[in-house]
């Protein structure tokens, strides 16, 4: 289930509105010559790539990757609640109640309809830098790779990046063999890890090796980083030891502030969801912003299969999208 939330999300991480086409070929999975029910892609959407994928320990507020398809419905469709629900049976309104508390659950009930939109969008981002980070944290295995060949993928985002990502990665897939995993496997290791002295022919996935005069790990960046994390007093679950400026732990800490701010809507706390948005805007512009560039620039010269190439542009025109969509949320949260 967590690889189908995977591949699922992976077709809604375009410009929000933008029709969707699939590209894949007849043969490219039964799947997605069906699409995915609505139900299904509410809860893909809403629920995202599930918190195995999320490499921190939250200190005091849950990530919502834990929730359950009906919970994640609840957060991303919650306006059903402003048709008005009867009250449960038994409990009857006294006109007294029904005349003084009207106004109030009208009132709270339009500020949740006013942020539904929201809701959904910053699931939807939060479950896109979930399936980045995971892309980047380790190598894509038998599952994943089969959940995202059962994908569809937006045709015309209106981003350059993202639109010549996912045609390089539709015709990645549509061309997969039998080694195909193994093949990825060794390019990740190629390109991340490297066999060479060389480093210009190693991509490493980390921002203090991209922003240190001497390209050398645990610098500055990293303990920026760090402290960002510890700001929202979340613990790096760190099996192998990596710096916490990794790609894959900067995409998950963006994913785990955007989840904060749908929770903190839903709960009806604007404040707190203002606040976390920025704080995802800043560690865009500070961090990601400032290296991913390079970095993907990196990773699709070195990069021998068309997967690692087309990534770097998705993840390129996801953050470039993401910088925008952010502006605009804040903007609106903030009226």
């Amino acid at each position: 289930m967590e690889n189908e939330a995977m591949a699922a999300n992976m077709q809604s991480q375009g410009v929000a509105g933008e029709d969707e086409t699939c590209m894949a070929t007849p043969d490219f999975a039964s799947e997605a010559e069906q699409g995915l029910t609505d139900e299904g892609m509410a809860c893909a959407k809403a629920q995202g790539l599930a918190s195995g994928n999320v490499a921190f320990v939250e200190s005091q507020v849950a990530a919502g990757g834990d929730e359950s398809c009906d919970e994640a419905r609840d957060l991303a469709d919650g306006c059903a609640m402003c048709a008005g629900a009867q009250a449960p049976a038994g409990e009857a309104v006294t006109p007294e109640e029904d005349s003084s508390t009207n106004a109030v659950e009208d009132a709270d009930s339009d500020e949740f309809c006013a942020h539904e939109e929201l809701v959904s969008l910053l699931a939807q981002q939060a479950a896109g830098y979930e399936l980045l980070g995971r892309l980047f944290q380790r190598e894509v295995d038998a599952g994943l790779l089969r959940s995202l060949c059962e994908g569809r993928y937006p045709a015309h985002t209106g981003n350059d990046h993202l639109d010549e990502g996912y045609r390089g990665l539709v015709v990645f897939l549509n061309h997969r063999g039998e080694r195909t995993g193994t093949e990825l496997n060794v390019d990740y290791l190629h390109v991340f890890i490297g066999n060479t002295q060389d480093t210009s022919h190693v991509a490493y996935p980390y921002e203090s090796v991209y922003t240190s005069p001497d390209r050398l790990l645990m610098q500055d960046a990293r303990d920026a980083v760090l402290a960002a994390y510890r700001s929202e007093m979340i613990t790096l679950v760190n099996e192998h030891n990596e710096p916490e400026d990794h790609m894959g732990f900067e995409l998950a800490f963006c994913a785990v502030l955007l989840r904060r701010a749908v929770e903190a809507l839903t709960a009806g706390n604007t404040a707190r969801a203002i606040e976390l948005v920025e704080k995802e805007r800043a560690f865009v512009r500070d961090h990601l912003g400032v290296w991913a560039p390079e970095f993907a620039a990196d990773v699709k010269r070195i990069a021998q299969t068309g997967f690692y190439r087309a990534l770097a542009d998705i993840l390129l025109g996801y953050l470039e999208v993401d910088t925008a969509t952010m502006e605009a949320v804040a903007a609106e949260l903030g009226e």
